[in-house]
């Protein structure tokens, strides 16, 4: 309804969504083995513990895009409570979550006659992830840059190549910072389903 009444339908779009999943509980059974060696034995123990459950917390997210023309942006934000989810097994001092990001895309032209570089598509995007562990004080979190690229294949079929640059943790408190790479590839096709063809009298 949005679009209707502040928007241009025809070269506008503007969507809003929300995510939420309920609270689940996990099965935990911790398992000890243990080697005792001297010079002439070596002797092997294990210690079964009682099976115990984990609560995994409630999440609830927010989007929001915004599109005009070939261009589209968009953003989310997630949260988790994490703060309440330790026990006897999975001891630490886990903190709520939350994660915001955003990005940008410029659609290419969906006419196969027209070149193959303005079918293109270009995206780029931004991420900040403050994970739910803390360790000595510390948050642990991550933070990362996006770019990919869309390019038509056959028909209705795409592939889509994209690369992350990212920071995890941090040097204080003799902790240790990783820098991410990732790469990824991806393939989309389809085909028309349900379509009545024409028929000739």
């Amino acid at each position: 309804g949005l679009n209707k009444l502040i928007l241009d339908r025809r070269t506008h779009n503007f969507n809003l969504g929300m995510v939420l999943s309920t609270k689940s509980s996990l099965s935990i059974n911790e398992d000890k083995f243990y080697t005792y060696s001297n010079s002439t034995n070596t002797i092997y123990d294990t210690a079964y513990g009682k099976e115990q459950s984990f609560a995994l917390p409630l999440s609830v997210g927010f989007g929001a895009s915004y599109s005009f023309g070939s261009y589209t942006f968009a953003t989310d934000i997630q949260f988790q409570q994490w703060k309440k989810s330790s026990n006897a097994i999975l001891q630490g001092n886990f903190i709520n979550s939350s994660r915001i990001s955003m990005g940008a895309e410029k659609s290419g032209v969906n006419d196969p006659t027209e070149s193959f570089l303005s079918r293109l598509s270009y995206r780029i995007g931004f991420y900040n992830n403050n994970s739910y562990l803390q360790v000595k004080s510390e948050s642990i979190s991550e933070y990362g840059f996006t770019a990919g690229l869309g390019f038509p294949i056959w028909q209705s079929t795409s592939g889509n190549i994209g690369f992350e640059y990212g920071f995890r943790g941090t040097t204080l408190h003799q902790l240790q910072k990783d820098r991410i790479l990732r790469i990824s590839f991806s393939l989309n096709t389809s085909e028309l389903w349900f379509v009545q063809p024409p028929e000739e009298d």
